[in-house]
């Protein structure tokens, strides 16, 4: 396969690029909430029910 080399060419391969950086960003974001969360729930023996986490997410977008 020949790619040909132009400005278009690049400018896509940037934004590509620029979404797989923020992709990974928010992958590792999201594994580091996951890890804390088992880390507490392993050291608490309270738990949320799903109405509970609802409510709170819900009260936190707004």
């Amino acid at each position: 396969m020949i790619v040909l080399n132009t400005k278009e060419n690049s400018i896509q391969k940037k934004k590509k690029q620029t979404f797989l950086v923020k992709t990974n960003d928010f992958n590792e974001l999201v594994y580091e909430k996951l890890k804390e969360a088992e880390l507490e729930m392993n050291n608490t023996n309270k738990r949320y029910s799903k109405e509970d986490i609802l409510k709170s997410m819900r009260n936190i977008i707004g």
